[in-house]
């Protein structure tokens, strides 16, 4: 299932995503469009969804470039980068998501530059 999805701040940015084929990612799918403020912490950017998912996969292992939807907070998160937790060079989340993704194309844009 591959989806276009545009997150816009100062500038629009579109992602195409290739969603796994699991609950999680058909009920985000089946919500969209959303209207969210978009957080950062660290270099991931996370916005809620008002959509409450299950845990199927739920996961500490992300890396840059997943997209994963964090159960408790009902939130979406996009990983581009370090996390506050990060004690190497790969992203920890605040807590265990079910990744939702693929392929991610287009999340380096979000670095800073």
């Amino acid at each position: 299932m591959i989806r276009n999805i545009i997150i816009k701040n100062r500038e629009e940015i579109k992602l195409e995503v290739e969603f796994f084929d699991n609950p999680t990612s058909k009920k985000i799918l089946e919500n969209l469009p959303l209207t969210s403020s978009v957080n950062l912490w660290g270099e991931e950017i996370y916005f809620d969804t008002g959509i409450t998912a299950s845990f199927e996969s739920a996961t500490l292992d992300v890396k840059a470039g997943d997209l994963a939807c964090w159960p408790e907070g009902k939130c979406l998160c996009v990983f581009f980068g370090r996390t506050p937790l990060n004690r190497e060079d790969k992203p920890v989340p605040a807590g265990e998501g079910s990744n939702c993704r693929q392929s991610f194309k287009g999340v380096r844009r979000f670095k800073k530059k």
